[in-house]
């Protein structure tokens, strides 16, 4: 008969990431935009850049449920490599609008820029958002 483990109570609320968020923006960020009504947050490294650049085939996806506190997306895109969606640029944002997409989209391009590779997808593979 398998023995039961007991772990105690799991305790359901919200962690504060501010300060893990400050740190990873700090070592690598793409860019900020701050204001009264939005606040967008583009993390990605030159080379995950160069990774978008040199594949064919992205993934882009939102999820709403594990965000920090002030957030109310994380928006990832993806490299499709080798039959895997490997994770390349995450996005926080405190909306999902055309507005949004629009401003990770040109931070996207003026980083591609300054690295001189061309961001051309082929495909992009999402699943339904009428902003996107």
């Amino acid at each position: 008969m398998p023995q039961t483990v007991n772990y105690g109570e799991l305790t359901m609320k919200r962690v504060e990431l501010d300060p893990l968020v400050q740190i990873v923006a700090a070592v690598c960020p793409l860019c900020m935009k701050a204001g009264e009504s939005k606040h967008i947050l583009v993390i990605a490294t030159g080379s995950n850049i160069r990774l978008l650049a040199a594949m064919r085939t992205w993934g882009m996806d939102g999820t709403f449920k594990v965000v920090p506190q002030w957030y109310q997306q994380l928006f990832t895109i993806y490299a499709f490599v080798a039959g895997k969606l490997v994770p390349a640029v995450y996005c926080l944002c405190t909306g999902k609008d055309i507005g949004t997409y629009g401003f990770i989209f040109q931070a996207l391009i003026n980083k591609a820029a300054v690295l001189r590779v061309n961001l051309h997808p082929e495909t992009i593979i999402c699943d339904f958002e009428i902003a996107l």
